[in-house]
C-alpha cells in the first residue's frame, strides 16, 4: 500500500506539472501518523505549500462535470478501500491504482465506486517549469561537456569498424545494466516495472534475487554487468587515446563471456522458471559481441601486453568506482530507513502528549496584565509564547507559531508573553520594543501587531524598526511587561523562547517546529 499510494501521488503531481522532492515526499507521507488517509495527503501537500482542497461531494454523475480534469478520489471497490488517481477522458473515467494497474469506467460505474471524497490541487505550470529547468541545468551541462569531449577524442583518433562495433554494443550493455541495478536497488519506475512483469512468466526481481544471480556468493550479476560493459567502453576509449587499433583482448573476453549465455538461459528456464527481460537483453548483447568477435577473429592475433594492461586497469578502476558508488547509495538507503523510523517515532502524537503532560501544569493567567492575544480568545487550545525581541532563537519560534496561527486561527489562542528585564528603561531596547508592540496591538489591532512582530523577528535592525513603529516616548505598558517578567521568575522560566500549551511546557526533546505534527491532535485533545 505504501509504494502504491506514493506512486499514485507522484503521478498526480507530475500530471499537474507540480515540482516536488521525491525523497521528502516519501518521508513526509510514510511518517504521517494517519497514513494512508486523505488527511496524510492534504498535510503532505501543505508541507510542500501546494494549493489543495479536500472535500466530500454528492455522489452524482452531474457533479463530475464540475470537477477538474484530474484529482485524487477515495473509492470502495468490492469492500476494498483505495485512494486512486482519477483522470477524466471524454466519456470515460480513468482510474490509476498504481504503476501496474489502470482501469477505465463509465461515469455511472465510477460514481458507484466513489465515496464522494476528493483531493484536488491547483496547477502551476510556470513555477514547475522554472524549478525543473533550474534543477537540470548542471546535469545537462556536465553531460553535454562529457559527450563533446568523447566525440572530439573519436574525431581525432577514429576507431576501426571493429572498435565502433564493440563500443556501440558495450554502451548498450551499460544502459541495460543500469536498469538492472535500478531494479535490484528498488528504484522503481512505471515503464520499467511494466516491462519486467509484462506476463506471469516474467519477473526481473525473482531472477535478480535468486542464488544464481550471485557469483561465488559475493558478486551480483548486475554489478558484474555494469563493470564489464563500462570496462570495455573505457578500455576502447583508452586504446583510441594511445592509438591502439588491435582488440585481441576484447575479442578474447567476448568469447569467454559468451559461455555465460547457456548457463543463464538454463537457470531462468529450469530453475527459477521465470524470465528476466532485462537479463535476456544483456545475453543478447553478449551474443552480439561474440558474433562480432568470431567475424573478426584471426588466428594470427597474438598476446599484446599493453592491450591487457589497459583492459585490466579499466576493469579495476571502474570496479572500484562502482563499489564506492553503490556502497554510498546503500548507506544512504540505510540512513533513510533510520530517518523514517525517527520521524515515525517523533510524529507519534500520543508520545508527544505524554511528554507534554510530564512537565507539570502551571497557572498561566496573570491577574491584571494586558498581553497580546492572537487567534480565537475563546478557543480551548491556549499557546503561550514566552519571547524576547532581542533573542536570536526567538526568530524561528515566532515564524513557526505565526504559520500555525495562519492555518488554525479559529481553533487556538496565541498569547505573546515578553520575558524582558524592566531595569534601566532608558537604555533597554528590548523593553522599548516590547512596550511598542503592546501599544500597536492596543491601538491598531492584532493584524498590525502581527505585522510589526514579523518585522522585528526578521532581519530588520531594532533602530530601524523603532523609527517605523514607535508612536510614543513613554513606556506606557511597563507595568504589564513587569508582571510578565515576574511570572517568568516565579515559574523558573529563565530562557527564551519558551512555549506553554494549556499550561504545560513544550518538551525539550522536541523542536518548536514539530508543533505542526501535533496541532490537530492538540486541538481535539482536552488537556
Amino acid at each position: 500500500m505504501e509504494k502504491e499510494l506514493k506512486q499514485t501521488i507522484e503521478l498526480f503531481l507530475s500530471t499537474n506539472n507540480i515540482s516536488y522532492n521525491k525523497e521528502e515526499l516519501h518521508l513526509q507521507l510514510l511518517t504521517h501518523p494517519y497514513f494512508p488517509s486523505i488527511n496524510a495527503i492534504t498535510d503532505l501537500f501543505d508541507h510542500f505549500k501546494i494549493e489543495n482542497v479536500a472535500a466530500e461531494l454528492p455522489q452524482e454523475i452531474a457533479i463530475l462535470s464540475e470537477l477538474p480534469d484530474t484529482f485524487l478520489a477515495h473509492i470502495n471497490e468490492k469492500g476494498i478501500e483505495n485512494i486512486v488517481f482519477v483522470e477524466k477522458k471524454g466519456e470515460e473515467i480513468k482510474l490509476v491504482y498504481d504503476v501496474k494497474t489502470t482501469k477505465y469506467f463509465s461515469p455511472k460505474e465510477f460514481v458507484n465506486l466513489w465515496t464522494g471524497v476528493i483531493v484536488a490541487v491547483e496547477k502551476n505550470e510556470e513555477k514547475s517549469k522554472k524549478l525543473t529547468k533550474n534543477s537540470s541545468v548542471l546535469k545537462t551541462t556536465v553531460f553535454g561537456i562529457t559527450v563533446l569531449l568523447l566525440g572530439l577524442q573519436l574525431v581525432l583518433n577514429p576507431l576501426s569498424i571493429l572498435g565502433y562495433s564493440f563500443l556501440l554494443s558495450a554502451l548498450i550493455g551499460v544502459g541495460i545494466s543500469v536498469l538492472l541495478v535500478q531494479k535490484e536497488l528498488g528504484l522503481h519506475s512505471k515503464s520499467l516495472d511494466k516491462f519486467c512483469e509484462a506476463s506471469v512468466n516474467n519477473s526481473c526481481d525473482d531472477v535478480l534475487n535468486s542464488k544464481g544471480a550471485m557469483i561465488f556468493g559475493v558478486f551480483k550479476l548486475s554489478d558484474i554487468g555494469i563493470v564489464y560493459f563500462s570496462g570495455i567502453t573505457f578500455s576502447i576509449l583508452l586504446s583510441s587515446f594511445f592509438s591502439i587499433t588491435s582488440y585481441t583482448n576484447i575479442i578474447g573476453l567476448s568469447l569467454v563471456s559468451a559461455l555465460f549465455i547457456p548457463y543463464s538461459i538454463y537457470y531462468q528456464w529450469k530453475v527459477i522458471k521465470k524470465w528476466c527481460p532485462l537479463c535476456l537483453m544483456v545475453l543478447g548483447v553478449l551474443l552480439l559481441q561474440a558474433v562480432i568477435s568470431i567475424t573478426f577473429f584471426n588466428l594470427e592475433f597474438v598476446f599484446i601486453l599493453n592491450e591487457w594492461i589497459i583492459v585490466l586497469f579499466s576493469f579495476l578502476f571502474l570496479g572500484l568506482i562502482w563499489s564506492e558508488l553503490k556502497s554510498g547509495y546503500k548507506k544512504k538507503q540505510e540512513l533513510y530507513v533510520l530517518q523514517l523510523e525517527h520521524y515515525k517515532f517523533k510524529r507519534n502524537s500520543g508520545l508527544f502528549i505524554t511528554a507534554l503532560k510530564a512537565t507539570g501544569k502551571k497557572e498561566m493567567n496573570i491577574v491584571g496584565a494586558n498581553e497580546i492575544v492572537f487567534g480565537n480568545k475563546n478557543a480551548s487550545l491556549q499557546i503561550v509564547l514566552v519571547t524576547n525581541p532581542s533573542c536570536f532563537f526567538c526568530k524561528e519560534a515566532h515564524q513557526v507559531f505565526h504559520n500555525v496561527l495562519k492555518n488554525r486561527a479559529e481553533n487556538l489562542q496565541l498569547i505573546i508573553r515578553f520575558n524582558v528585564n524592566t531595569k534601566n528603561p532608558e537604555s533597554n531596547i528590548s523593553l522599548e520594543i516590547s512596550n511598542q508592540l503592546i501599544e500597536v496591538y492596543k491601538t491598531k489591532g492584532p493584524v498590525e501587531a502581527l505585522l510589526a512582530m514579523d518585522e522585528i523577528y526578521s532581519e530588520m535592525k531594532p533602530e530601524t524598526w523603532l523609527q517605523k513603529w514607535k508612536s510614543t516616548t513613554f513606556l506606557t505598558h511597563i507595568t504589564d511587561i513587569n508582571k510578565a517578567n515576574e511570572w517568568c521568575v516565579s515559574n523558573a522560566v529563565n530562557f527564551t523562547p519558551a512555549v506553554f500549551i494549556n499550561g504545560y511546557l513544550f518538551p525539550r526533546e522536541y523542536h518548536k517546529k514539530d508543533i505542526t505534527f501535533f496541532i490537530d491532535d492538540l486541538i481535539e485533545e482536552a488537556l
